[in-house]
């Protein structure tokens, strides 16, 4: 599994970021408040394929979901990881 890179941009409560993995463009919003990080959205697309994917903080809940293509299973992983990275990075600079 490779990592994902991100190009980001943000406000207090919303940050949004980009990224491609391996001809995925990728896109996050990560939405906060003071206390950090409550919920990652991701929606990505390759060649007329497509990827959801959510995380819910509190519960640590993830779901990642693919639509016109086959379930990638190294794409749903770095996913997770990024998305769980960006939650991590919050609770750390508590």
């Amino acid at each position: 599994m490779g990592t994902i890179t991100r190009t980001v941009q943000s406000t207090s409560t919303q940050e949004v970021s980009t990224a491609t993995y391996k001809g995925w463009n990728l896109s996050f919003t990560a939405e906060s408040d003071a206390t950090g990080v409550k919920r990652v959205s991701l929606q990505g697309n390759k060649a007329g394929s497509y990827v959801n994917a959510h995380l819910y903080a509190a519960e640590r809940n993830s779901n990642v979901s693919f639509a016109q293509g086959d379930y990638d299973a190294d794409l749903a992983s770095a996913i997770i990881a990024e998305m769980e990275a960006m939650v991590e990075a919050t609770t750390e600079e508590e």
